[in-house]
């Protein structure tokens, strides 16, 4: 297996270093085989190559040839986001089990769909081919928004949501709130108490409803997968124009 080159995705600075200093690896050579090791005795997936290894702050992605077929394998090397990441793969699998598109990551040997192994914590996706939506056919776009209201339904009435953690990074800035209908989400670090108190969040709230009412009118049978970032986003960025 001939070494790859670590590329950076967004930084300006020289990949091998920060694979070194990031990841602990002394190589992408040692960084390939502790992905095929690693991945086999957690998996009991056989890497036949890593294609790319690509660096993105303190998260290190491979791209896989399997023998399960084309992987993505992303390593965080941010501890205190450990626990939030197998919260958030907890939640991708039972999206995935509620018949969602989403990226569900594979499970290991123990049942889980992220691991901690060593300093890293790890997680396997398949690499899923598809095309961007294209907004002049209104048939996409329909059936975007039913998928869209199918996944605000289904995260209404997850379990666990109390228990998935904010992101260290801006759990600092959440406070909690007394507004009926949104202290929830407020409390459990979801919006920030601020944005409730201004008038976008009566806009959000007009736009959840008709969001709701999607799925009583609608009905679908096929969707673009939904990639596992998408459920972590913020209020404000879910907007459909009716």
């Amino acid at each position: 297996m001939t070494p790859i080159q670590p590329t950076m995705l967004w930084e300006s600075t020289d990949a091998n270093a920060a694979l070194a200093r990031r990841f602990q690896f002394a190589s992408s050579a040692d960084a390939e085989h502790w992905l095929v090791d690693t991945i086999a005795r957690v998996y009991g997936i056989r890497v036949e190559s890593v294609a790319r290894l690509v660096i993105s702050s303190a998260n290190l992605i491979a791209w896989l040839s399997t023998d399960t077929g084309p992987l993505l394998a992303k390593c965080c090397a941010l501890v205190n986001h450990h626990n939030r990441l197998l919260q958030l793969a907890a939640l991708l699998h039972w999206l995935d089990q509620a018949h969602l598109p989403v990226s569900a990551p594979l499970l290991a040997n123990t049942g889980e769909g992220q691991v901690r192994c060593a300093h890293l914590s790890l997680g396997v996706q398949r690499v899923i081919a598809g095309e961007l939506l294209d907004p002049t056919q209104l048939t996409q776009a329909q059936a975007a928004g039913v998928t869209l209201a199918n996944l605000h339904k289904a995260l209404a009435v997850y379990p666990h949501t109390p228990l998935i953690l904010p992101h260290p990074r801006l759990s600092r800035h959440y406070k909690p709130s007394s507004r009926i209908g949104l202290t929830r989400n407020a409390q459990r670090g979801l919006i920030p108490s601020s944005w409730l108190a201004s008038t976008q969040s009566n806009s959000a709230c007009r736009r959840s409803a008709t969001i709701s009412s999607l799925c009583n009118r609608y009905t679908t049978t096929t969707a673009p997968p939904i990639c596992s970032g998408m459920v972590t986003k913020s209020p404000r960025c879910w907007t459909l124009k009716i």
